[in-house]
């Protein structure tokens, strides 16, 4: 995508998306199969082990509600076990896709973020559904302060002097006590 600038005439560069991309931290199927047995290994040194000791861990959170009670992806139910197991399902994906932006255009992140999740709304669509029917609205109000540009407000420049007199004054108050005792003792009447 670019955009033409309508101050300088040229063609910047917003930003993108692509697919595709190795992710080399993400485990792959003979890395999860040894996870697996390890886990497996685990569980069933627990359950050989806790009668000794006295200890239900495989019920030890049910009916646990971890978060709210109208949180639609919390899960009921779960036994340690079930939750572990769960886990394989949501370890990190080989393939990726990246999207790309300008951060130097304030706009183009949400641009391109909604781009890439209407394109993928419009792929999984459920039949039947024309795609101009679906489609995601972004609504964006960049703020085009710097940094700088929020340090120089009026009210942090009145915190700055009231930090600034309010240090003097200590200052003064501090030192001004120690001279005292000292003229104080050589005073004669």
């Amino acid at each position: 995508m670019t955009f033409a600038n309508t101050t300088a005439y040229q063609k910047m560069f917003l930003g993108g998306w692509t697919f595709g991309h190795k992710n080399v931290q993400a485990a792959n199927a003979t890395q999860i199969g040894r996870a697996r047995i390890g886990l497996d290994t685990m569980i069933e040194i627990f359950r050989n082990d806790s009668p000794m000791i006295n200890l239900d861990w495989e019920n030890a959170t049910k009916d646990v509600n971890w978060t709210t009670d109208s949180d639609p992806f919390n899960p009921t139910n779960l036994s340690v076990v079930d939750f572990y197991k769960s886990l394989f399902g949501y370890m990190d994906a080989e393939e990726n896709s990246k999207i790309w932006f300008n951060n130097r255009m304030w706009a183009s992140m949400p641009i391109n973020m909604n781009s890439f999740y209407n394109a993928v709304l419009r792929v999984l669509r459920p039949p039947g559904l024309s795609a101009d029917d679906a489609g995601i609205l972004a609504i964006n109000h960049p703020m085009n302060q710097t940094v700088e540009d929020g340090l120089n407000t009026k009210a942090t420049q009145k915190i700055v002097m009231f930090r600034i007199v309010l240090l003097l004054l200590v200052l003064c108050v501090i030192t001004s006590s120690f001279t005292m005792l000292l003229v104080d003792e050589d005073s004669s009447y």
